[in-house]
Formats: C-alpha cells, sequence, structure tokens
C-alpha cells in the first residue's frame, strides 16, 4: 500500500554558514539504517515514523529526517522497505532504509465438527466446509477444504470425514467427523392373506414372490420361504407357511400364512319308502341297509340309526326315523323313513251307580275308579275326570260328574255319575269387640273379616256388611254397624260392631324465628301467619295472636309476642316469638384528601380540623367527631405522618378515617450510571440521544427526570467523536450529569457485491469481455476502484490472463477481487471400449461422455440413438460403434465408444423355473389309471449350455412328521405302500393328508415342498 505523510517544519535553526553558495557547505548529514524488525501479521506493520531514525547528523546544523517512499514484496513472507532522507538546511541529502518482515509460522485453529449418526448410507449429506464453524487463524482468514472420506466399509459403518484448514501462508491443520451409518431397523412387508382350500392337492407351493411390498430404510431386502407347519389335526387341518423378509445387515422379520384344509361338501343320499301298519308293534326294527344311494364327494358316507320320533297324534300316528349319512370330515346329512298307524274303533263303559249326602263336606273326591266296566278292542282305556257341573239348587243339590274313557287312539266315551247334598241347620257368628278412635279420618271401611268366628255345620257361611248408623254427636261421637252371617242354603243371623271417635290431642307447632331489626319502624305488625308449621291429628288447627310485651330496654330492645294454636275440639298451645330492635351499624363519613409537602419542616402540617371530615351521618342518631391521634412513621424522604378521626353515634358504633401527610425535604443528587462508550463504523450509524441508556437512575427521596443536556461532535483524521451530557434531576431540583461517548471509526473494507468466477476456462473461444463489478463501502458511496490485467503465456496452446481489482474508501480500507481466464485451443480424442453381457441392466450413452461440451451422435446403428438407451438383452450379441463429436469454433473433441454384447456370463439352467415341474397332488391306488401313482414330472430347457443329467430324489412325510417313504432316483412308482412293520402290516397308508419333499439333482432349482391327499379306502 502508500501512505503519504506531510510534514510541517517549523523554527528552523539559522546556520552560520547558511549562504549555501559555491565556498558553502556540501557535506552531507549522516545517519544509520534503523534496525530491521519482523513481525507475524501485516495488520502488526506500524505506519511510517521518522523517530525510527534515532542518530541523524550533520557538520553544520540538525538535519531534518522525512519519509521517502515505501516498496512493498508480496509474498507469503511479506517485505516491506521504507526509505527515510536526512537533509541539511543546504539540501544535501542522505537515504537510510527500514526493513519490516511479515512471517507468519502459527497454524490456523479449528474444532472436530460433531459427529453425524444416520441410518443409511443415502442419508449421508455431501462435504460442506461450513461444518467447520470456528476456523480461525492470527492473520488472515483460513480456508476449509474437503479432504477425504474414509470409511471401515462395516455393516454398522463409520466413514471419518477429513477437512483441512490453511492459512494463506500455507500453515495448515486437519480436522475429522465421524459419520455413523447404523441401521437397526427392521424391513417391512404384508403378511400374504390366508388361503382356504378343499383338499390338500389344493394347496400352493411355496412362493416367495406372494410378498409383494417388502421394503427397507436401506436395501432392497430379500424374501425367504422358511417352513411350511402343520397343526396335525384334521378338518380342519392349518398349515403355518413362514417367509422371512431379511435386509442387507441381518435385521429380519418373519411373516405367516395360514392355509386350511376342510371339506365342507356333504354326501347325498334319498329318503327311503315309507310304511303304514296297523299297530305300533308292526313297525320293524331300525336297518342303515334301507339306505341305498348314499355317496360323497370325497371318500365312502357312513350310514347310522339316529332316531325315531312321533307326532304325537293318533288315528293316524305318524312315527319318523331318521338315518345320519357322514363322510369323513364329519360333514353330514339326514334322510327320513315315515310310518303310519291308525285305529278308529271307540273303547266301551256304564255309568256308576248313584251316590247320597247330608252335607257338602261329605262329598267324596272325584275318583275314576268309580267306572268300573271300561273295555277297548286294542288296549285297555284309560279313564279320566272330566268335570262336575251343579243344578244351582239347594236342599237338596245335585251334583253331576262327568269321566271320560279313551284308548290309545283317542277314541272315546263319556259316562256320568250323580251326587245328592241337603242341609237346614243356621250358621253362628259373635259381636266384633268395639274400636276407638281419635279421628273420623281414622275409621276403617267396613270390613266383614272383622267377624272371626263365622261357622255353620254344612258350608263355609258368608259374611256381609248390612248397614250403619251414626248417634249425630261429637267428643265422643258413636258409629254402630251392621254384618249378617248366611251359609249355602240360606240360613242366616247378624252380628252389631260399636266404633267410638273422640280426640284429647293437642295440636303442635313451633315458634316462630326471632328477628332482628335496626330501627322501630322496622317492627313488623303482629302476623300468625309467623307460625308455619302448625299441625293437628285430626283438623287443621287455627293460630291467632295473643299479646305482646316489651323488656322496656334499649339496645337493644325486645318484644315477645304470644299466639294461639287451637283445634277443633279446642285442645290447645301457645307459641312465642321474640323480637330484636338494636343499632349495630357505624356512621359514616368522608376522610380529609391525603397530602403530599416538599421542602417543609414536619411541625408545619396543617392544624387538625374536625370540620373536614365530610358526609357525617348515622342511621338513628346525629354522631360526634373527634380527632384522635398524628403519628410518624419516623421516616425520611419521605416521613408520612398518620392522622386519625373518629365518628362515634349514640350507640358506641364508631369508623376512623385516616389522612396521611408525605413530607420531602431533600438536599442529596440522584445516583446512575454512565452508560458504556460504543464505537460504530459509520456517521450514518451513529444513535439518536435516547435516555433510555440511563438504566439505573434512582434518588433516595423522590421521583427523577432524565433529560438530555448538550450533545458535542469532534473529527480527528478518520475518526469522529461524539459526547453527550444526560441530566438526572429529583423534585427537589438536586441534579447529577452523566456522559456518552460515542466513537465512529470506519475499519471495515469494501465490499465486492458482484460474484465472479475466480477461475474460467476458456476453450477455443475469445477473451470474456471485462465484467462490471458492483462494489459497496459501509460508509462511504465514492469508492477508489483501480483495475490491473496481466497475461502469462504457458505453451503453445495455453495461456492465463489475471484480472485484478483493488477498491479502496475514504479511510484507506482496501479489497482486492481477482479473477484468472485459462485460455486453450486444442483437438481432443477419446476411445472408450465397453463389454455389456444380455444380464446387465440397460445403460444410456448419454452417461458415458467425457469430452466436454454440447456436441452430436453419429452411429453405424442409427435407429439406437433415437433414446440413446443400450438394453444387452434386447439386442443380437455383437459390436455396436457409436461416435460423439463436439465442434467448438477451431476446436474439435471426438469419443469413439465400442459397445460388445455377448452372453458369456449366462449360466442356463437345466429347468427355467418352477412352472416346468408337475408334482402330483392326489393318489388314489385303485388301478383305475387316474392318479394309481405319485409322478414327477419336469421339461428341461432347450437352450441349456451343459450337461443335464437330473435326478429326482424325494421323501415323504406324515402329518406327524415321520418319514413314511423314501427314495433316490425315484422312478414314479409309489401308490401309498406303508413302510415294513408300520400300522398293524398294513401294506398300504391310512387315507390322509401327507407332506412331500422333492429334490431335482443337478437342476439348479431349490428343493420343492407341498402337500398330496392319499385315498387308500373305499
Amino acid at each position: 500500500y502508500t501512505q503519504t505523510v506531510d510534514v510541517i517544519i517549523t523554527n528552523c535553526l539559522v546556520s552560520a554558514c547558511n549562504s549555501c553558495g559555491p565556498l558553502d557547505d556540501t557535506t552531507p548529514p549522516t545517519a544509520s539504517d534503523p534496525a530491521d524488525i519482523v513481525v507475524s501479521c501485516s495488520s502488526a506493520i506500524p505506519p511510517p515514523d521518522v523517530n525510527v531514525v534515532t542518530d541523524e547528523a550533520d557538520n553544520c546544523v540538525p538535519p531534518v529526517v522525512e519519509f521517502v517512499s515505501e516498496t512493498v514484496v508480496v509474498t507469503c513472507f511479506e517485505q516491506v522497505t521504507r526509505v527515510y532522507s536526512v537533509t541539511d538546511e543546504c539540501g544535501n541529502q542522505f537515504l537510510v532504509s527500514h526493513t519490516i518482515t511479515v512471517d507468519d509460522t502459527t497454524p490456523p485453529t479449528a474444532s472436530n465438527p460433531p459427529d453425524i449418526n444416520v441410518n443409511c448410507n443415502a442419508a449421508i449429506p455431501p462435504p460442506d466446509i461450513n461444518v467447520v464453524s470456528d476456523a480461525a487463524d492470527n492473520c488472515s482468514n483460513p480456508l476449509v477444504e474437503f479432504v477425504s472420506d474414509v470409511s471401515d466399509n462395516a455393516c454398522n459403518e463409520r466413514i471419518t470425514r477429513t477437512y483441512s484448514v490453511s492459512d494463506s501462508c500455507g500453515n495448515s491443520i486437519l480436522v475429522t467427523q465421524l459419520i455413523n451409518v447404523t441401521d437397526n431397523e427392521l424391513p417391512t412387508a404384508t403378511a400374504p392373506s390366508n388361503i382356504n382350500v378343499d383338499c390338500i392337492d389344493e394347496v400352493p407351493i411355496p412362493n416367495p414372490d406372494i410378498i409383494t411390498d417388502e421394503a427397507d430404510n436401506c436395501s432392497i431386502p430379500q424374501v425367504q420361504f422358511i417352513s411350511d407347519i402343520s397343526d396335525n389335526s384334521s378338518c380342519p387341518e392349518t398349515i403355518t407357511r413362514t417367509y422371512r423378509v431379511i435386509d442387507d445387515c441381518g435385521n429380519f422379520i418373519d411373516l405367516t400364512q395360514l392355509i386350511t384344509i376342510s371339506d365342507t361338501i356333504f354326501p347325498t343320499a334319498s329318503n327311503p319308502a315309507g310304511l303304514t301298519v296297523a299297530c305300533s308293534s308292526d313297525i320293524p326294527a331300525p336297518d342303515p341297509g334301507v339306505v341305498t344311494d348314499e355317496s360323497d364327494n370325497c371318500s365312502v358316507p357312513v350310514v347310522a340309526f339316529v332316531s325315531d320320533s312321533s307326532d304325537n297324534l293318533s288315528c293316524p300316528e305318524t312315527i319318523t326315523r331318521i338315518y345320519s349319512v357322514t363322510d369323513a370330515c364329519g360333514n353330514s346329512i339326514q334322510v327320513s323313513q315315515t310310518f303310519l298307524v291308525d285305529d278308529t274303533i271307540a273303547p266301551t263303559a256304564s255309568d256308576p251307580a248313584t251316590t247320597s249326602v247330608s252335607e257338602a263336606s261329605n262329598v267324596p273326591a272325584p275318583d275314576p275308579a268309580v267306572v268300573i266296566d271300561e273295555a277297548d278292542n286294542c288296549s285297555i282305556p284309560t279313564v279320566t275326570y272330566i268335570g262336575e257341573v251343579s243344578d244351582n239348587s239347594s236342599c237338596p243339590e245335585t251334583l253331576t260328574r262327568t269321566y271320560r274313557v279313551t284308548d290309545d287312539c283317542g277314541n272315546f266315551i263319556d259316562v256320568n255319575h250323580l251326587i245328592i247334598i241337603g242341609d237346614t241347620t243356621a250358621p253362628t257368628a259373635s259381636d266384633p269387640e268395639p274400636d276407638t278412635y281419635s279421628c273420623e279420618t281414622e275409621v276403617p271401611a267396613p270390613d266383614i273379616s272383622i267377624v272371626t268366628d263365622a261357622a255353620d255345620n254344612n258350608s263355609t257361611p258368608v259374611v256381609a256388611f248390612v248397614s250403619e248408623s251414626n248417634n249425630n254427636q261429637s267428643c265422643p261421637q258413636i258409629i254402630t254397624r251392621i254384618y249378617s252371617v248366611t251359609d249355602d242354603c240360606g240360613n242366616s243371623i247378624q252380628v252389631s260392631h260399636a266404633i267410638i271417635i273422640d280426640d284429647d290431642v293437642p295440636p303442635t307447632a313451633s315458634n316462630p324465628d326471632d328477628i332482628t331489626v335496626y330501627d322501630q319502624n322496622d317492627v313488623p305488625a303482629p302476623d300468625p301467619e309467623v307460625v308455619l308449621d302448625e299441625a293437628d291429628n285430626c283438623s287443621i288447627p287455627s293460630v291467632a295472636f295473643v299479646s305482646e310485651i316489651s323488656n322496656n330496654d334499649q339496645c337493644p330492645q325486645i318484644l315477645t309476642r304470644t299466639y294461639s294454636v287451637t283445634d277443633d275440639c279446642g285442645n290447645s298451645i301457645n307459641v312465642f316469638q321474640n323480637i330484636f330492635v338494636e343499632d349495630i351499624e357505624p356512621p359514616t363519613g368522608t376522610a380529609p384528601a391525603d397530602e403530599v409537602l416538599y421542602c417543609i419542616d414536619p411541625g408545619s402540617i396543617p392544624a387538625p380540623d374536625i370540620n373536614t371530615i365530610l358526609n357525617v351521618s348515622d342511621n338513628v342518631s346525629v354522631p360526634t367527631v373527634i380527632h384522635v391521634s398524628d403519628l410518624s412513621d419516623e421516616q425520611s424522604c419521605p416521613e408520612t405522618i398518620t392522622r386519625k378521626y373518629r365518628i362515634t353515634d349514640s350507640c358506641g358504633n364508631s369508623i376512623d378515617l385516616i389522612q396521611l401527610f408525605e413530607i420531602y425535604n431533600d438536599q442529596e443528587a440522584p445516583t446512575a450510571t454512565e452508560p458504556a462508550d460504543i464505537t460504530v463504523a459509520c456517521l450514518d450509524d451513529v444513535p439518536d440521544a435516547d435516555i433510555g441508556i440511563i438504566t439505573d437512575a434512582q434518588d433516595n427521596c423522590t421521583s427523577i427526570t432524565v433529560s438530555l443536556s448538550s450533545e458535542s461532535i469532534d473529527t480527528i483524521d478518520c475518526s469522529t467523536f461524539v459526547l453527550r451530557t444526560y441530566a438526572v434531576e429529583d423534585e427537589c431540583g438536586n441534579i447529577l450529569e452523566l456522559t456518552h461517548l460515542i466513537t465512529v471509526e470506519d475499519t471495515e473494507a469494501p465490499q465486492v457485491v458482484t460474484a465472479i468466477e475466480p477461475e474460467v476456462s476458456v476453450f477455443c473461444g475469445t477473451v470474456p469481455e471485462i465484467p462490471s463489478l458492483e462494489i459497496t463501502d459501509n460508509c462511504d458511496q465514492d469508492i477508489d476502484i483501480q483495475f490491473d490485467e496481466d497475461t502469462i503465456q504457458i505453451d503453445d496452446n495455453n495461456y492465463d490472463i489475471i484480472r485484478t481489482w483493488t477498491a479502496t474508501d475514504d479511510c484507506f480500507n482496501s479489497t482486492t477481487q481477482t479473477q484468472v481466464i485459462h485460455m486453450t485451443d486444442e483437438t481432443v480424442q477419446v476411445n472408450t471400449d465397453l463389454v455389456l453381457c444380455i444380464d446387465e441392466a440397460p445403460i444410456n450413452l448419454n452417461d458415458l461422455i467425457t469430452v466436454d461440451g454440447s456436441g452430436t451422435w453419429t452411429s453405424d446403428n442409427p435407429e439406437l440413438l433415437v433414446d440413446y438407451i443400450i438394453d444387452p438383452a434386447a439386442l443380437p450379441f455383437g459390436n455396436y460403434a457409436f461416435t460423439y463429436t463436439v465442434n467448438e469454433n477451431t476446436c474439435v473433441r471426438t469419443q469413439d465408444i465400442i459397445i460388445n454384447i455377448n452372453d458369456d456370463c449366462i449360466d442356463y439352467p437345466c429347468i427355467r423355473s418352477f412352472s416346468d415341474v408337475t408334482i402330483s397332488k392326489l393318489v388314489t391306488p385303485n388301478n383305475d389309471g387316474i392318479h394309481d401313482k405319485f409322478e414327477v414330472h419336469y421339461e428341461t430347457n432347450p437352450d441349456a449350455n451343459r450337461d443335464c443329467e437330473i435326478r429326482v430324489d424325494i421323501m415323504i412325510f406324515n402329518r406327524w412328521g415321520n418319514k413314511v417313504y423314501e427314495a433316490k432316483d425315484y422312478q414314479n412308482d409309489w401308490s401309498g405302500a406303508a413302510p415294513s412293520g408300520a400300522l398293524g402290516n398294513s401294506p398300504t397308508l391310512p387315507s390322509g393328508s401327507y407332506y412331500y419333499v422333492v429334490e431335482l439333482r443337478d437342476s439348479d432349482m431349490k428343493p420343492i415342498q407341498g402337500y398330496i391327499y392319499l385315498g387308500t379306502e373305499k
């Protein structure tokens, strides 16, 4: 940089040899070079100072030292050479030099960025130098750059990311950031839907592709078949099929699918023909053989007798015989056979002999045994009592009883039995005991049950109410009731019952609630309705005022009132009510207003004056007002004096009223802290004066006021000083002054707003125009901008243009922007060879381009340039050539691509898929040529590129997991044969579901598992 120093010389000494002619002073002064100094940073370079020349001398008068120039050599080790002149009065001059070296060897500092934890590699953020947030250096702003990512390549991976932090002199440190990739999240998938089948041969083979929504947070999970496990039940049998979904890090979940095997189809059969018989004994015994056409879709059904049921009718009676037809899974139907039994001949019998009795109690109970000659053509008939009918006569009364004779088919006849009854004796009874009641409402209604001993020789006599009579008196009143007692033959007597009504119970009532009033005028008039709960056992009593008596006192006066309560029979009581007349309400008045007094003696407050108490009143009398006291709180600033007045009425009720005097007598100034000085960059940044910056102003006595007193502004070089004075004043005029210094000092360099690329590469093009940069400064609008451009030749085809902008503000703060343009003129040829196997994924030709620029494709196969997709599975084997050409001015960049497509990577299997394998689902070894053997068939792949010698190995297990058959090189010849010694030496296994495992050796296929149904029973 360049610094200009203006030097003003005053009070020069005049030499004796000051003519400076030809014979005068020609000897230059002398001085030594100042000692060199070394600093760490450019910012530490001191400004030019003539005082560094300390031994200047002259033969005549003291010479003058002046700063001449400064040379700056900008390298990492910056060197500043300053020249000072030493001149005497005759112009003889001597030059000295001062060297300042800037040598920065201190590396920058920075902290390791915090660790990052993610679930997947895809979530790893790209390198970001901004994560190094506290990079710092003693001299410059250090540069942060990404260095590398190093992985430990584990499933739970740890990546060490390294950044370098370098200062402008190449001092550098490394910081590291750990990125932990931890996948412990299980994959997800939905279990396949459960399925139901009727037969074992309908169970599908395991198929992992049935899981369609497997997903994982990081990788594509794999689906594996794990097992089929049967619950070893039947009808239904449940097979639990398990699949496993597992991700690349071994996290897995198991999904289950339930396969239910259940035969729900019913067998069939026809109803046997019905029979008609005369008697039940003619019905044949049950015989399942009558059901002749039973059949089932799966097995031979079993016919069994279930029940015989009657319709419980007769002539005819229908008997329904039920047989069940049931298959091996318990599916069952019922068929029925009908038997008809019919009898139409009625039985025979004679009427029983007539019976005579003297009274009803001697009438015998009904007895079917009185019919003695009943008979029937088929069975022994039954005799039942039907009913009894009276002729409703008396003395004598004739009863006719009917009996019914019925055979087993419901044929019947009725016979009659006559009974004659006669009676002339009257019944007996006593008069009921008299009853006594207090009230007429208590008298019950007539009640025949009050006659308790009515009796008769032959029947139960009837008691009836006849009449009621009254003596028409009261207190007491007598009622006489007549009841009749009559037997069944009309023989009758009368009895009487006396009822006495007499009330001697007084009424009841509670004393009315006492009341209190505070004025004689508020005493209510006597009112019988204050008695609220008067009551009587018989009537509604009446309430009357009797008298009122006073205690002739005051505060309070008591009035006692008497009321009488009387019922209809003259029974009476008295109740009492007290009325209290008293005054408990204090008088009222308004206290004088409080006063605040400044700078006076406490003895100078106004004298007490009861006339300052206003609005004095009382509800009863004229109250009196007195002064009670003046009390000081013995404080100051303020001192508070409490003045008390008292208002009292004639009953001694009183209130106290308070008046406060606050006295301020203050000679002490307020206190406050001067606001902290501040420094701003620009004059526009100076804040407005604000009394709010005085935050802790307070006074010992009164409230305070803060105001701005004055403001002065001084400017020295590039610094401006604003000095503000604030006054803090209390209510007694005491003042404290505070000063606030604001320094305006611009140390911020201009900023380049326009973003330009630091380095630009131009291939085969013209030199870019010089951009117009927008440069701003925090304070100055007129910025000095210097532009410089240098050219450096690299070789015949390459040269660099270096452009430099230097912007300086009024306070000599400066910034530099540099742009390097790399100019290149060349021709590029790139060859790319690629080999693709037909099982590889398609590629895009545009992804293979490595030359720069926008170009065009050419090829002998232009049809492949429509979408630029090369799919090896869709193209014939061979070589395919493509050329990509970029023409840019005089430069040509060409890339030739040759792609070879072949099938060298394919190992064609002997069997293409499970769909080329057929395995029996049902074995019925009945020699009908259908499903007689367990058979395994397959189709070989004609494209297989190796010899296929496939061998079939099988194993068969029962529902309990026991192996019942195994064969190597199986020849499709197993028909359900049992292993030696099994199941009671039976040659064949029992019917049921079995589990097979088929392994096709040398086929590249996994073992095939499934179920078959073996039907060996008829």
